[in-house]
């Protein structure tokens, strides 16, 4: 019985002489793979289906445990002709993650949306890609459950997004810490490791703390908080972007533990 499903085609792998092996987002039926035989043929009338950043209609048979394309139908390219390449690179780069993290059919529903709206923005080129990449990552993370705790210091409650300095943010607790909360918790962790008699090591100390601004706890809060709709509705300050671009990356890739090549490609090309 033919199944037809919905979805955004975010990898593509040649096999054979004229086949592909397709990775596709899909609303209903999370991550797929399957066969699509002949579309690198120039005639093939599913080709323009096929392709990366094809959002198309596909209609699957299953076989022996595997799904093959009968048929497709484009429905829009995701990414306008035209785009930037550095703009390329990051939508590569997010293909990566959404691959790596696609779970269950309704975390899968969600990302495709996100995804979708990513890479519109992208083609507009109105905003810096910087901020997209930022603002993605950190959706991406609360998505997956591992949303960054800003309300204020997990040890006495302050709230840091109105302090007059930084705030210390462990990137594997995913929460905040005032300066002298941090202090404190610095000091203790270093008696620990004298009183075990052990030398102390540079990585012994702060290895999973970034200090954060007050005006990027606000962003960050904002950017996990709002609708999808304005999410990249904002203007920020190139000092601020920095900040809030760095924090965004080490929390992606200090929750996923790993990094990605896409990531380093796109890093690289706008140097």
């Amino acid at each position: 019985m033919p199944e037809v499903v919905k979805g955004l085609v975010i990898r593509e792998t040649l096999a054979g002489e004229y086949d592909k092996l397709l990775t596709v987002l899909t609303e209903t039926r999370g991550k797929l793979f399957f066969r699509a035989y002949g579309v690198r043929s120039l005639i093939n009338r599913n080709s323009a289906s096929c392709r990366i950043f094809s959002y198309s209609e596909f209609v699957l048979r299953e076989k022996n445990d595997h799904y093959y394309l009968s048929q497709a139908q484009l429905i829009k390219s995701s990414l306008e002709p035209g785009t930037e390449f550095d703009g390329m690179s990051l939508a590569f780069y997010f293909f990566d993650l959404c691959d790596y993290c696609a779970s269950d059919e309704e975390t899968c529903g969600g990302m495709l949306k996100m995804l979708m709206n990513a890479l519109y923005i992208i083609s507009k080129g109105d905003r810096p890609y910087d901020l997209i990449k930022a603002v993605f990552e950190l959706r991406l993370m609360t998505l997956l459950g591992f949303m960054p705790d800003m309300a204020g210091c997990s040890l006495c409650g302050r709230d840091c997004g109105v302090m007059d300095e930084k705030s210390a943010f462990h990137l594997t607790n995913g929460n905040l810490r005032c300066r002298d909360c941090a202090a404190k918790a610095a000091r203790i962790e270093i008696e620990d490791i004298i009183n075990e008699g052990e030398a102390i090591k540079a990585d012994d100390i702060d290895s999973h703390i970034v200090y954060i601004s007050p005006e990027c706890v606000r962003l960050v809060t904002r950017t996990i908080s709002v609708s999808e709709n304005t999410a990249y509705a904002v203007n920020v300050p190139m000092t601020l972007l920095k900040e809030f671009s760095a924090f965004a990356e080490r929390y992606t890739v200090n929750q996923l533990e790993r990094t990605f090549d896409t990531l380093k490609f796109y890093k690289d090309f706008k140097q």
